[in-house]
């Protein structure tokens, strides 16, 4: 995740890396939408009625924004094992 001093981003698996840039998957990701109008109107109806939104777990993106300067915090194979064991724990708790 890019870090500012204190300050975490947004978790991603960083994908290929290009020339000037690489690829990236947001880890909490966003409602499976076709574009922006698309975008709003599942979440309004999630917000009115309830309504389960389907999450899209296979898009990425491109940091065409990428600073040489820029630092990332980046999750060693234990912290992922943790965060993993976390998420389990998340789901027995909300689901039994």
């Amino acid at each position: 995740m890019k870090y500012e001093p204190c300050v975490f981003g947004e978790l991603q698996c960083k994908g290929e890396t290009w020339e000037h840039d690489f690829l990236c998957e947001n880890v909490t990701y966003w409602p499976d939408c076709t574009g922006s109008d698309d975008f709003a109107d599942k979440l309004q109806e999630a917000e009115d009625h309830g309504t389960s939104v389907l999450l899209d777990f296979d898009s990425s993106g491109r940091d065409g924004f990428f600073e040489n300067e820029q630092l990332f915090a980046v999750y060693e194979r234990r912290d992922m094992e943790m965060l993993m064991d976390k998420l389990r724990r998340c789901m027995e708790s909300a689901y039994t």
